[in-house]
């Protein structure tokens, strides 16, 4: 009986045996015959053996987390930047303005704009990622009866959406003519950073208004599509307090002393404690004495500074320092616990 078991189990052996053998077609499985670097030539072996548990390499990527959320463009009219968005002219008067455009991601600069009818808007310059545009304009008989027109230059690459890039730059236009109308103007502005909390100093907001000899009637408010929470442009014409009597300074020539607090910016609870620089953008309107049309709506950039408030995380909350226990006759006395006296039930 001892030996048909083990005819059987040699039987058995040979038939498993075949069966390996048959998968791998032949072949000694114990014997590597192929070489893998020979089969796939374009494989390469790593540098450093894999560790088990071990995050396997990544590709590095490109960084361009910010390409498309930065502002494309920067538009400067003339040389002072609070004052970029507001371009005067007199009918039948041709005048000039240089305005300045930075790209921002370099490169070619591709835009397109809407210029009023007889304006050209020529490049003269060009230095590095900023070119030189000239703007220039007579304007016609009654352009200033009808509204004010605003010119836009857009930039014709792509932005991402909701990030805050704006894709065009509008500047108002102001025309003086047939129907006179008042025009404002801005004096004695803060040269540096307001810092936030603290109230500006003294500004005036000027007028002129060929058509009285009245004192105009001030007003500031707030342009919707000037507004951007989300690339740091915030509505601040609650934060303008001005005199209701204005200075006379000159004929037809009058001046609104103002200041700007900070604390009454809109929506600006995400930058608290963020340092970071936003603008604070009003418009100033003037309404003739006379009745003659209302100025164009001027704005006007307040740069505000937040302070930047790291923190504290946990460990550095400083340990307590420990108590000293009460001791009567040499012997600690306990701590008495609180009364519960007066706790619900």
């Amino acid at each position: 009986m001892d030996k048909e078991i083990v005819m059987n189990s040699y039987k058995y052996g040979v038939v498993v045996i075949a069966l390996v053998l048959s998968g791998c077609q032949g072949q000694n499985p114990f014997s590597r015959q192929s070489n893998p670097v020979k089969d796939y030539p374009n494989a390469t072996a790593a540098e450093t053996a894999y560790v088990s548990g071990q995050q396997p390499p990544q590709a590095a990527q490109p960084d361009n987390s910010q390409e498309y959320c930065v502002a494309p463009m920067v538009v400067t009219v003339g040389s002072d930047p609070r004052k970029a968005d507001v371009m005067e002219f007199t009918e039948g008067v041709n005048k000039e303005y240089k305005i300045s455009i930075t790209h921002n991601r370099g490169g070619a600069l591709r835009i397109s704009h809407d210029a009023p009818v007889g304006a050209t808007f020529d490049k003269i310059d060009e230095n590095g990622k900023t070119s030189v545009y000239s703007f220039s304009w007579t304007p016609g008989p009654k352009v200033s009866e009808g509204e004010a027109p605003i010119f836009a230059i857009n930039y014709a690459g792509s932005v991402k959406s909701g990030c805050g890039a704006s894709a065009s730059k509008f500047i108002y236009i102001s025309v003086r003519g047939g129907k006179l109308m008042p025009i404002v103007s801005f004096e004695n502005m803060p040269k540096e950073n307001l810092e936030f909390g603290k109230p500006s100093g003294e500004f005036q907001i000027v007028v002129d208004d060929p058509t009285s000899v009245k004192a105009p009637v001030l007003s500031i408010v707030s342009e919707a599509e000037a507004v951007n929470p989300e690339s740091k442009v915030h509505d601040g014409s609650k934060g303008v307090d001005c005199d209701s009597k204005p200075a006379k300074i000159a004929d037809n020539r009058w001046a609104f002393t103002c200041i700007f607090d900070s604390n009454l910016i809109k929506n600006i609870d995400t930058r608290l404690g963020t340092g970071q620089l936003i603008k604070a953008v009003f418009f100033a309107k003037a309404k003739s004495a006379s009745g003659a049309a209302a100025s164009v709506a001027t704005p006007y950039y307040m740069m505000v500074q937040f302070p930047l408030i790291e923190k504290k995380s946990v460990t550095d909350a400083q340990p307590e320092e420990p108590k000293e226990e009460a001791v009567s006759n040499g012997i600690p006395v306990p701590t008495p616990r609180p009364s519960n006296q007066g706790a619900k039930q």
